[in-house]
Parts: structure tokens; sequence; C-alpha cells
């Protein structure tokens, strides 16, 4: 099953390519990054470049509703993971969600933990009560 992560962008600096790194990083494959680029004026998106990540531009911003659609008809996957473009992820939790989100034909999320307390997972794929 190959996951489309589909992540907006507007002037989030250096977050960008944190966050690629934490997928590539912690994403089995198949797995594609569709990310937009909603008119960005600080370089967040440049250099985004590989086989696992296309780069749609905006040379306005137009906001997130109308950018993720816009990836959305761009994907190729089989499920969609909407990530926001500070996000970090633990270990194969996209591939969780993906699989989570199939096996119950349901909605699944990463899993979330608050800023200052980053030992307890709130919710999420690692927190399989929830999917019950």
């Amino acid at each position: 099953m190959k996951i489309s992560i589909i992540m907006t962008a507007h002037n989030e600096g250096d977050e960008v390519g944190r966050t690629v790194t934490s997928i590539r990083e912690n994403t089995a494959g198949p797995y594609e990054i569709v990310l937009v680029d909603d008119g960005s004026t600080d370089g967040a998106c440049e250099n985004m470049e590989g086989d696992d990540i296309r780069v749609i531009r905006h040379t306005q911003r137009v906001g997130i509703a109308y950018s993720r659609n816009e990836a959305c008809d761009a994907a190729t996957g089989d499920v969609f993971a909407f990530l926001d473009a500070h996000q970090r992820l633990s270990e194969n939790c996209l591939n969780r969600c993906a699989e989570i989100a199939v096996q119950h034909d349901a909605i699944s999320w990463p899993d979330v933990r608050g800023l200052k307390d980053r030992g307890w997972t709130g919710h999420g794929a690692t927190r399989p009560q929830w999917c019950r």
C-alpha cells in the first residue's frame, strides 16, 4: 500500500526540511511526499528534491484548504496522510496509521505530544485502543 503524504507550507523556514527528514527516516516505503509551497517568500521549500517528493508551487498564498485539495488531486497513493510542515514522526508511525485506516475503514492520525511533555503520547497510532 502506497502512502501519499500531503504537506503544505507557507514560510515555515527550516522546519520543512526537518519534517521531510523525519518522514524519510521513520516511514517505510512505498510512499510519496506531495509538498505544496503556498506562496512562501522565505525559501522554505527550495531544494526539496528526491524521487520521493514532488513540489507544487504557488506564486501567491491561496490557503491550506485549496493547497491540500490540489495535493490530493496530484497524489497517487492508496492512503493519504496530512502533515503540517513542522511535525516529527515516531518510527513507522505513518505505516501504522495507514494499516489501521485500511483495516478499520477509519481515519487515524499520528501520535501527538505536547511541546513540554515529550514522554507521553496523547493519541495516535501508538495507542491502538483508540481504534477499537
